[in-house]
């Protein structure tokens, strides 16, 4: 099984939309998109992006995709 999360910023600017769409419909052209699995946090900021990472590594997820550089580094701080 392929469980890949996403941890975005709010779809309701155009950066957050577009990187969700972009993520929802690469993983559903693949057959492994599951919503339970993306995260919004508020922000595009390290600790939102942090705790997001946290409750993704209790879903037992196989990787995880920041939408920015800077939630991905938090992605890989709480996996450390």
């Amino acid at each position: 099984a392929r469980r890949i999360g996403l941890i975005t910023g709010s779809r309701e600017t155009v950066p957050g939309r577009m990187r969700s769409e972009g993520f929802e419909s690469a993983l559903r052209g693949v057959g492994c998109f599951d919503p339970t699995l993306v995260r919004e946090v508020g922000g595009f900021g390290f600790a939102d992006g942090v705790k997001a990472a946290r409750s993704l590594v209790e879903e037992a997820i196989d990787a995880v995709v920041g939408a920015t550089d800077l939630l991905a580094l938090s992605a890989m701080h709480a996996a450390s």
